[in-house]
This record gives C-alpha cells, sequence and structure tokens, in this order.
C-alpha cells in the first residue's frame, strides 16, 4: 500500500519548488489518487514552511461530474 501522505507532500513541495516528482514505484488505485488528493489539500492548508499563497491553491472548489452517455445528460 503507498504512503498517501509521503506522495502528497512530494507534490505539493515539488510544486513549490517548481519540480517534477519521480514516477510513482506501483500504481494507485482510484481511491488511493482521491486520498493523495485529499491529502495535498490537507498538507498544504497545515504545513507552516508554504509560501504564504500556497494553501490557496489547494482547496476544493468544487466536483467535477462526466456527462458523456446520453442517459446521464
Amino acid at each position: 500500500m503507498p504512503d498517501i501522505q509521503e506522495i502528497a507532500k512530494r507534490i505539493v513541495l515539488a510544486n513549490v519548488n517548481g519540480e517534477l516528482t519521480p514516477p510513482l514505484s506501483e500504481s494507485l488505485s482510484v481511491a488511493d489518487a482521491y486520498a493523495v488528493q485529499n491529502a495535498c489539500i490537507e498538507f498544504a492548508q497545515t504545513y507552516e514552511g508554504l509560501p504564504p499563497y500556497m494553501p490557496r491553491l489547494y482547496k476544493r472548489r468544487g466536483y467535477k461530474i462526466g456527462a458523456t452517455s446520453k442517459d446521464i445528460q
């Protein structure tokens, strides 16, 4: 099982430093990917070493839905 908190920390800090993160050595499930997304938001809101503008970039602003099939539309 991947360390969700560590992945989130690497993503946010790479964003701050303008760097790329190395590829993960294992695949993430959809649930893990959503957990990483939530952990990035949490990390950016609570980590004190970030620039002042950073927490504003990591906020949930809404949800996206896919409406590509006629039944769902």
